[in-house]
């Protein structure tokens, strides 16, 4: 459980867990996230979550409180070392419906942490797929530095958070 889990605010389960940070869930980063979405109009995403427990709980609440339809979901392992399996990105990168409008969603949620962000990112990049993407993603990876070798990112049309 990651400490911006919703569970934790549970008083009876974990008297003594003050917060610093909002929960995930309809008041935090899980609401904020579904009301960007929705302020564009979107009402159909597909949803990539990597293999840990924070980015899992944000998808978990994330399809709890989500009213549109999700076009596709596919959670990437992440090896024993930390790093991201490039297998894993290719099954969620094939698996995307991207051929048939009727149920594809240019939109990705990526739920991810940084270093796993990036990887990919630019995996998607290398393979330029489906480059009208518009990935959004919440504070586990916007906002932060995508270090000095930022070539492979495409100018159009984006990323969100």
């Amino acid at each position: 459980m990651s400490s911006s889990s919703a569970q934790l605010s549970d008083k009876s389960d974990f008297p003594s867990f003050y917060r610093l940070v909002g929960p995930d869930n309809a008041r935090g980063q899980v609401g904020a996230l579904i009301s960007l979405l929705l302020t564009f109009g979107w009402d159909r995403v597909s949803v990539i979550n990597t293999d840990t427990q924070y980015t899992k709980d944000l998808a978990t609440a994330f399809g709890n409180k989500w009213t549109g339809d999700i076009a596709y979901s596919h959670t990437v392992s992440i090896r024993p070392n930390g790093t991201v399996e490039d297998t894993s990105i290719d099954q969620a990168l094939d698996g995307m419906p991207v051929d048939d409008p009727r149920v594809n969603s240019r939109i990705i949620v990526l739920l991810a942490h940084h270093q796993h962000a990036y990887t990919i990112l630019q995996r998607a990049q290398q393979r330029k797929f489906q480059p009208d993407t518009v990935w959004v993603g919440t504070d586990g990876w916007t906002g932060r530095s995508f270090g000095s070798d930022t070539e492979w990112m495409p100018d159009i049309p984006g990323y969100i958070g």
